[in-house]
């Protein structure tokens, strides 16, 4: 630093050897994504997927890590976004690849800037929208090029996504995640097992009347979010004494 004779004041400018050392702008303006440290409990309301897990623990490493679950409608792959959620807080953003229009989408990245972007749906997200990752994922950079609502911000996230098929995604897109992982079915006991113990862990579901409810959709339906739906309608009902399951095809379960 040196200082320059302005007047009856004083200014100062780098010298050419504090120039040589000067952070560039574009690295004083990244905003740093901070490594995550989880809570103990973390995806203990999941059921196998030791492998999974063992992937997404990849939140506590420095850099992003970009990991992709694919596996039909019912699996667990809401559930791992939705504990990374809980994880986060504050610093994740969630979004439904089928609900968010594409200005909207990056207008929400660009003004929450998240450590943390979750993308359920994937496969629903278009064409265009996936293009703009490439350089989020690739160089934490978003670029959006729009007359009025241009984009051009520097924001290192992790990006984790959840999609039933990946038969609309480009290999592009495939090829910025370190890994995508195929989720199996459950099997019959994994089932009950899930489904007891998010409605016990997560909806405060008596274990006796959250059993009763996991065996009654064991063979019915694979999806978690079906057992919390009944629980929920079981709680709601009082006259009833037990588990309560609603009418043939109230839950498009074909019952």
């Amino acid at each position: 630093m040196e200082a320059v004779p302005r007047g009856l004041a004083t200014g100062y400018r780098l010298s050419s050897f504090g120039i040589t050392f000067r952070v560039p702008p574009s690295v004083a303006d990244l905003k740093v994504s901070r490594s995550i440290e989880p809570p103990d409990d973390l995806f203990d309301s999941i059921v196998g997927y030791d492998d999974v897990k063992e992937l997404l623990a990849s939140l506590r490493t420095p850099k992003p890590v970009h990991l992709l679950l694919v596996g039909p409608p019912a699996l667990a792959k809401s559930l791992f976004l939705g504990e990374i959620e809980r994880a986060c807080g504050a610093r994740a953003l969630w979004l439904l690849g089928s609900a968010t229009s594409q200005a909207a989408m990056w207008d929400l990245v660009a003004e929450h800037q998240p450590d943390v972007l979750l993308l359920d749906e994937f496969e629903k997200i278009n064409g265009v929208d996936q293009a703009a990752l490439l350089s989020l994922m690739e160089g934490s950079r978003l670029v959006r090029a729009k007359v009025g609502r241009g984009l051009n911000l520097n924001l290192e996230c992790r990006v984790f996504a959840a999609a039933n098929s990946m038969r609309t995604l480009t290999p592009e897109v495939l090829s910025r995640f370190a890994r995508w992982v195929v989720l199996q079915p459950y099997q019959k006991e994994q089932f009950l097992q899930v489904v007891k113990s998010v409605l016990v862990k997560r909806e405060g579901v008596e274990e006796a009347v959250a059993g009763g409810i996991a065996r009654q959709l064991a063979g019915r339906t694979q999806d978690v979010r079906d057992a919390i739906r009944v629980a929920r309608l079981s709680q709601a009902s009082r006259r009833r004494p037990g588990p309560y399951l609603p009418p043939p095809g109230t839950l498009g379960l074909g019952w």
